[in-house]
């Protein structure tokens, strides 16, 4: 969807269609160990479609996360992509080989400008990782909610949209050191509020993607 004026700037932004946002977790459900980190490299082709039209855009973005506790993670994501803090909570007993469920919740804000029109945005998500163990590798599938908001700082005209979205990935972890997780996502905004009455029950966005980590993972 090309950004026309503030209103469709507001819909860009809010329902995921700017090309920016970062619709997959690429991590894995399995929890590092204490004072584990891993770095990582990703690319992305990132899309929106309406019945407005459509747009699809490259991307690239490091992320880094280390590991707190062997339940507890945290980190951050920078690039092409919006901005992101990062934190992950391991919800089940952690058995070798089981199923692993977690928590991945982020949160990110930044300003821009188009059309001549200033304005702040601040969005986030909060995937559920479900983790099948294959062999030494392991599926991602990930049900998740997003939100974003965003307000002309001149004029204070805002909205806010969120709606649901879901994940599939895989870890291919050919060393200890070394993990390759391609991943494919979509969110839905299926609520919208605010002064511009957008409707975006016709939108989605879908992101296609790779990262390569390393560090200490194991």
């Amino acid at each position: 969807m090309k950004i026309t004026n503030y209103s469709a700037y507001v819909a860009s932004s809010l329902m995921f269609l700017g090309c920016r946002g970062n619709l997959a977790p690429f991590q894995p459900a399995q929890n590092m160990p204490a004072k584990g980190f891993a770095l990582g490299l990703e690319g992305s082709g990132v899309g929106a479609a309406s019945d407005e039209g459509g747009e699809f855009e490259g991307t690239f973005s490091i992320a880094g996360r280390y590991a707190v506790t062997d339940s507890i993670e945290i980190g951050a994501r920078i690039g092409a992509t919006r901005p992101e803090i990062m934190a992950k909570f391991r919800l089940d007993q952690g058995k070798p080989g089981s199923v692993a469920v977690s928590l991945a919740p982020s949160i990110g804000a930044f300003a821009a400008t188009a059309t001549g029109i200033r304005a702040f945005n601040d969005y986030g998500q909060i995937p559920l990782l479900i983790g099948i163990p294959i062999g030494k590798h392991e599926l991602v599938l990930s049900p998740s909610v997003h939100f974003a908001h965003a307000v002309n700082v001149d004029t204070y005209v805002w909205g806010f949209a969120a709606g649901p979205g879901a994940s599939i990935g895989f870890v291919a972890q050919p060393k200890p050191w070394l993990a390759i997780l391609p991943s494919f996502a979509i969110a839905m905004p299926f609520f919208h509020a605010g002064p511009l009455g957008i409707d975006s029950n016709d939108t989605f966005a879908y992101q296609l993607g790779v990262a390569i980590m390393t560090g200490k993972m194991k």
